[in-house]
């Protein structure tokens, strides 16, 4: 395997730091679009040829919001509802969920239906995985003063108004020669949190990614298959971009073996790998979305960060399947042994893959932890580089091997098994 070119590094930093240099990129924004066509132009610039493919979506943005609980008003941090039903006034009583609260308190019976009242550390998605009907995350010292009450009856009134965005993902493509029909993607997201440069998250992903597609380009005559370099937008909104993509491609997705996505890459810790859950909740076909239709280009997290979505069974349901069968471990598992990197395999880690993975493709994700996310210190001067080589290896690796893996005889469909 030839090895990353020594300026890999070099190039995939200035990258982030260009796109951190734009400010917060949040979905729909001028700043987004200045970072698609940032990739566009990188990718173009390397003679890749380049599709953008733009799309519509829509969110909700909150106006006013009033929460009382026991005769006294209080201004939620977070609101975890469904600002597409219809139904912007609640009332009734309230279960409150300690911030501290050990691992069992998330599984009790009580949640299920509940209006739960809570504050940070709480697990957001785990706590909606156990589908409550409404949540309302208020600051630590609120909390405090709500539970010293007796009274837990609550009114919560959202004002607020439907509005239409544009975002677009930026698709790269390498066809390295005819009949080579099968494909593996490589993505990172180019959106930012609401209050975020997002050097880390994700302009680290989006600057490696690039740089994978400089090396690639160089190998273009030795490609057994396609390959696929995606810059995602509106991540953020709740996997906007990729969900897009997925329900816009069906008959691609049949033919893709692996999609392996980057976000935050850069950080201090080893990397994490998407390897565990095995392979559950497939759909009947290959490329099918099982996202319900409700959902279809609508945001599932506020762009001021100020609410997020209620899971109903089936967006539950998408949001667990997981498609990492053994082959894709033990190709992970002899890529990093080979490169002496260490690493930590985790489960579902929430981002774009998890679009692919529901749809039946074999999909994982790779990020690195230990710096500050979603705030506006996530700058370029917090980038680990040493964890961009790594990754950039570790792509490299994976994506040779499963090229090998199907010039062996194994198609893009045998690869699910």
């Amino acid at each position: 395997m030839k090895s990353l070119p020594p300026d890999f590094v070099e190039r995939a930093f200035r990258h982030l730091v260009y796109l951190a240099g734009l400010g917060t990129r949040v979905a729909g924004t001028e700043n987004e679009a200045q970072a698609i066509a940032y990739v566009r132009q990188r990718l173009e610039e390397l003679g890749i040829p380049v599709v953008v493919e733009p799309f519509e979506f829509e969110t909700f943005e909150i106006l006013d919001v009033d929460f009382e609980i026991g005769g006294k008003t209080y201004t939620p941090a977070l609101v975890g509802f469904n600002p597409y039903g219809g139904v912007s006034t609640f009332s009734g009583r309230a279960t409150l969920l300690d911030p501290q609260a050990p691992d069992e308190a998330y599984e009790q019976p009580a949640i299920h239906d509940a209006v739960i009242v809570t504050a940070a550390p709480v697990d957001y998605f785990r706590l909606v995985f156990q589908q409550p009907r409404l949540i309302v995350f208020v600051q630590t010292a609120d909390y405090a003063d709500i539970r010293a009450q007796t009274d837990d009856h609550f009114t919560l009134r959202v004002q607020g108004k439907r509005v239409t965005r544009q975002s677009a993902n930026v698709i790269g493509q390498l066809v390295p020669r005819a009949g080579a029909d099968a494909e593996i993607i490589v993505s990172a997201h180019l959106d930012a949190y609401g209050n975020s440069p997002g050097a880390l998250d994700n302009g680290s992903g989006v600057g490696v990614l690039i740089e994978l597609a400089r090396y690639f380009k160089a190998l273009e005559d030795e490609l057994t298959c396609r390959l696929n370099f995606i810059a995602f937008g509106a991540e953020e909104c709740g996997i906007l971009g990729s969900r897009v993509y997925v329900e816009s491609h069906p008959d691609d997705l049949k033919r893709c073996a692996l999609a392996f996505n980057l976000d935050q890459v850069g950080g201090g810790s080893r990397p994490d790998i998407e390897m565990l859950g095995g392979v559950k909740g497939m759909p009947a076909e290959k490329g099918q979305s099982q996202f319900p239709v409700q959902i279809k280009n609508r945001a599932l997290d506020g762009q001021q960060n100020n609410w997020k979505i209620i899971a109903n069974p089936d967006l539950v349901a998408a949001w667990m399947a997981s498609n990492h069968p053994g082959w894709l471990l033990e190709i992970i598992q002899e890529s990093v042994t080979a490169l002496g990197i260490e690493i930590e395999p985790t489960g579902n880690m929430g981002s774009d893959q998890q679009a692919f993975s529901q749809a039946g493709v074999v999909a994982t994700g790779i990020g690195t932890g230990g710096n500050r996310r979603h705030s506006p210190e996530d700058t370029p001067d917090q980038i680990h580089t040493h964890s961009l080589e790594k990754v950039g290896r570790i792509v490299v690796a994976v994506v040779m091997k499963t090229m090998q893996r199907l010039a062996g005889g194994k198609d893009a469909n045998s690869a699910l098994r």
